[in-house]
């Protein structure tokens, strides 16, 4: 379609042109105006929406899935939070039965457990979840641990079956500066 065509054919059907034109102007004054009623905004609209139709089916079906998938990684996450609040318990539970049979422990073994007891009461609150299970056991620990603490009463490398290999972190508390670079028996 060359330009010489579209002009012969304005010139033959100039009465179909102007009222063509006339439309348009009548059209253009309206969408101009403060209306609610908008024409080329509607046509525009009608027309864009069916040009882009498949590509806004594919945007749809794309935001079904990210939604899917945040839904199941919201699961996910409360599944494996449950899964650590259990396994907290646990170690909770088994380190203050040692504690009552009588085993030993490091400082750094107490302060572990603390901080797991200070995890899953957080856990715990954060939540909204009833603390029933260990209440009585985390109490246990804690007065256990400050009476060990005010009295600097760990299990040490000397007081270990275990052998050392290297430097022993447990003994340096309260050793003098010679002692410290020694290694364990």
């Amino acid at each position: 379609m060359s330009i010489s065509y579209i002009i012969d054919f304005l010139h033959k059907y100039e009465h179909v042109t102007a009222v063509v034109l006339w439309i348009a102007g009548v059209l253009l004054i309206i969408q101009i105006l403060p209306l609610k009623f908008k024409p080329y905004d509607i046509f525009f609209g009608s027309l864009g929406s069916k040009l882009n139709k498949g590509i806004s089916d594919k945007l749809e079906k794309s935001n079904r899935r990210i939604d899917e998938i945040a839904e199941r990684q919201e699961f996910n996450i409360k599944d494996i939070q449950e899964k650590f609040a259990a396994d907290y318990r646990w170690r909770i539970l088994d380190f203050a039965n040692s504690c009552k049979n009588g085993e030993s422990h490091t400082k750094e073994e107490w302060e572990h457990v603390i901080t797991q007891i200070n995890n899953y009461d957080e856990y715990c609150e954060d939540n909204g979840i009833k603390n029933d299970q260990i209440t009585v056991e985390s109490e246990y620990l804690r007065e256990k641990y400050k009476k060990r603490l005010l009295k600097r009463d760990w299990l040490t490398c000397k007081d270990s079956k275990k052998t050392c290999v290297g430097h022993c972190v447990m003994d340096k508390e309260g050793r003098d500066d010679k002692q410290k670079d020694k290694k364990c028996h």
